[in-house]
């Protein structure tokens, strides 16, 4: 088993591997740098019953003889809006995914707690949303959300979780954990892995990263999750469109440096 990280989170330490700057992550693209090449997540727990749980999580994932590029993925998708056509993207993100996977859409209007819920429970490799959220929810019309992780059924094995939304991985905040966060700590249930903002988004730069990292993840033969996403960064930065602490007016911005993948695995 190839570790995952287990140091306490920083708010410098928000690309799941420890002190990588913008520039270190806009220089991947024209020169090998001794930080972004540490495929690395972060493990949260607040205590040792957390780790433990987030732990044997991991290693019976390992241990399976499914792997991510076998199971079923699961798009969830907001109603379109001036932030964006999120169920156009989930669609190209279909696309991405190629003609023989079998793909679970769960599309705003009709995507309700019920059935996102019943999509986690029926199994999955990958969950994907895109379209509005917070700390702890999907969408305004909270179609999930912290409270509706335990009601999960158990599973064997858990999918990997993306989330180009807002705040779902705000793993900051004092007082409550964010979605994220309760899902990777569910005993037996919940998620393996996620790759969630810690901060406000957009959802146009969101979405190029995610198509980047989706193929990485299906198509470019890595052996770790934590492969695929350095070198989906690596392909983000060599389009030109650079990271950001803050959204811009610039189309072309979106804070990467927001995005944080908790825990890791092998696929």
């Amino acid at each position: 088993m190839r570790s995952p990280s287990t140091s306490a989170p920083t708010k410098s330490d928000t690309l799941g591997c420890n002190n990588i700057s913008k520039k270190d992550v806009s220089s991947a693209a024209r020169r090998e740098s001794a930080y972004v090449y540490s495929p690395m997540g972060r493990l949260p727990p607040a205590r040792l019953l957390e780790a433990r749980v987030m732990v044997r999580k991991i290693l019976a994932y390992e241990s399976a003889e499914t792997s991510l590029l076998e199971g079923r993925v699961v798009l969830v998708a907001d109603n379109p809006d001036r932030a964006g056509d999120f169920i156009a993207d989930a669609e190209a993100l279909a696309a991405t995914l190629g003609s023989d996977q079998l793909v679970t859409r769960r599309y705003q209007p009709g995507a309700t707690r019920q059935n996102v819920v019943q999509s986690f429970d029926e199994g999955a490799s990958l969950v994907s949303y895109l379209g509005h959220g917070a700390i702890h929810l999907w969408a305004d019309e909270n179609v999930f959300n912290a409270s509706d992780v335990e009601t999960l059924t158990s599973q064997s094995q858990q999918p990997l979780l993306l989330t180009m939304t807002c705040l779902n991985g705000y793993f900051h905040f004092p007082y409550f954990d964010s979605l994220t966060e309760v899902l990777l700590k569910a005993e037996d249930k919940g998620v393996i892995a996620a790759f969630s903002p810690s901060g406000l988004s957009l959802n146009a730069p969101a979405n190029l990263y995610q198509q980047a990292l989706v193929d990485e993840l299906f198509h470019g033969g890595h052996d770790r999750i934590g492969d695929a996403v350095l070198a989906a960064q690596i392909r983000y930065a060599k389009s030109g469109a650079h990271p950001s602490f803050s959204p811009s007016t610039t189309s072309s911005q979106v804070p990467i440096q927001l995005l944080s993948l908790l825990a890791t695995t092998q696929m």
